[in-house]
C-alpha cells in the first residue's frame, strides 16, 4: 500500500503569496521595531557612559577642602602610570541623552594655558576648527558634546561657576572639554593624567599613610558607581518602553494571525474528510509558520540595518551620539520574543483546528 504524503505547506504559500507576505511583513516589523528601538535608546546611553569612563581612566580629579600639600603632589609624581599632575578648576556640565533628561557626569578642566596641549595629547585629541584657548575663561569642547548641546564657535558656555567662551572644537573619544583659567594654580584641586584604568586612588593614598577624609576623589572606580546609578535608571525606562511596545505588537500579530487562519476552516475540513488527520493539518500550518518566521527574520535584519543607518544620520549623530549596531543582550532578548511569539500562536492554531468537522458541517456553512 502506497504511503499517503503529508499536506504541502509550500503549495499553500505559493497559492496565497499576498496573504503570506502580509504575515511575514507583520512579523518583520515586529523584529525591526524591537531591535531598532534598542539601537536608538541604548546607543545614547552606552556611548555616553563609555566615553565618560574612558575619560575617567585617563583623568583623575583630586580635590581637597584644604590646600594641596607638596607631599601629596610628590606622591602622585612617583606613582606608576601617572604621567602628569597639575592644578586645575573643574567645569561641571551635563550631557543630554534620549532616555532620561540629562546625565550630570560630564566634566571639563580649566588649567594653565601651558597645559592645554598636554591634556589633548594625553587622549589623542586634535582640533578640527577654531583655535586653542590662550585667555582666561576660553574653552574648547568635543564636537559631539557641541552637537548634543547645540553649541558653536563663539557661543557662551555657562554653568554654576563660570561663564566661558567656546573658541575651538576638537575631536576625541571621551567628550573632552578643556579651557584656560588664570587662577588654576591657586586651586585646591589637581588633575592627574595617568595611563592606567580601574585604579582606586583613595585606597592607594590611604595605604601610603595619607588622610583622605577631606578629599573628593573622582577616578574610574568612584565614577563607575555614579554611572551605574544613571544606567540602571535609563535601562529601567528603556526596558519598560521596549516591553510595552513588544506586547502591543505581539497582540496585534496574534489578532492578525487569527484572521489569517479564520477562513481556512473549509479547507481543513476537506483535508480531514479525504483522510488527513488533525495532526497532519497542524504540521502543515506549523511549517507555514516556521517559513513565515524564517522569512520575517531575514526581513527584520534588513529592517534593522535600515533603522541603523536612518537613526545614525538623522537622530543619533546630529545629537552627539554614535550608533551601535551590535547589541548582544538585545539580540538575545529579540530571540526570546520571537520564540515567545511562536509559542503564543500555538493556542490560536489549536483553537482553529477544533473547528474542523465532517462534510456535514461544511455543507451547512454553504447553505
Amino acid at each position: 500500500m502506497k504511503k499517503k504524503r503529508g499536506i504541502s505547506a509550500i503549495s499553500y504559500i505559493k497559492g496565497n503569496k499576498f496573504r503570506v507576505f502580509l504575515l511575514v511583513l507583520g512579523f518583520g516589523i515586529f523584529i525591526t521595531m524591537n531591535y531598532g528601538s534598542a539601537i536608538i535608546m541604548d546607543s545614547s546611553v552606552l556611548r555616553t557612559t563609555d566615553s565618560i569612563m574612558r575619560q575617567s581612566n585617563k583623568f583623575q580629579i583630586i580635590e581637597n577642602s584644604q590646600n594641596i600639600s607638596a607631599d601629596f603632589v610628590d606622591f602622585f609624581q612617583h606613582e606608576e602610570k601617572v604621567e602628569h599632575i597639575f592644578p586645575c578648576d573643574i567645569i561641571n556640565t551635563h550631557f543630554n541623552i534620549i532616555i532620561v533628561p540629562k546625565i550630570n557626569l560630564q566634566v571639563g578642566y580649566l588649567v594653565g594655558r601651558e597645559n592645554v596641549q598636554t591634556i589633548m595629547d594625553h587622549v589623542g585629541a586634535y582640533m578640527i576648527s577654531g583655535e586653542l584657548p590662550i585667555k582666561d575663561k576660553q574653552v574648547i569642547v568635543d564636537e559631539l558634546y557641541a552637537k548634543n548641546q547645540n553649541l558653536q564657535l563663539g557661543d557662551p558656555l555657562k554653568n554654576d561657576r563660570y561663564d566661558l567662551e567656546i573658541v575651538g572644537i576638537l575631536r576625541s573619544d571621551c567628550y573632552l572639554m578643556v579651557g584656560v583659567s588664570e587662577f588654576a594654580n591657586d586651586s585646591n584641586c589637581v588633575l592627574v593624567l595617568s595611563s592606567g584604568k580601574d585604579i582606586d586612588y583613595r585606597q592607594r593614598l590611604e595605604s601610603a599613610g595619607f588622610d583622605t577624609s577631606s578629599l573628593i576623589i573622582v577616578d574610574s572606580v568612584s565614577r563607575k558607581n555614579n554611572i551605574k546609578r544613571y544606567t540602571d535608571s535609563a535601562n529601567e525606562v528603556s526596558d519598560l518602553i521596549k516591553a510595552i511596545s513588544a506586547l502591543v505588537i505581539m497582540i496585534c500579530l496574534m489578532v492578525m494571525f487569527n484572521m489569517y487562519l479564520k477562513d481556512r476552516c473549509a479547507e481543513w475540513c476537506y483535508y480531514y474528510v479525504i483522510g488527513f488527520s488533525k495532526l497532519d493539518i497542524y504540521l502543515s500550518v506549523l511549517w507555514e509558520l516556521l517559513f513565515t518566521v524564517a522569512a520575517s527574520v531575514v526581513l527584520g535584519i534588513l529592517g534593522i540595518l535600515l533603522v541603523f543607518f536612518l537613526a545614525k544620520y538623522l537622530i543619533l549623530f546630529p545629537f552627539g551620539f554614535k550608533a551601535i549596531l551590535l547589541l548582544p543582550d538585545q539580540g538575545l532578548k529579540s530571540l526570546v520574543y520571537i520564540w515567545l511569539m511562536f509559542a503564543l500562536l500555538q493556542p490560536i492554531i489549536y483553537f482553529n483546528l477544533q473547528k474542523i468537522d465532517t462534510i456535514d458541517t461544511m455543507e451547512e456553512e454553504f447553505i
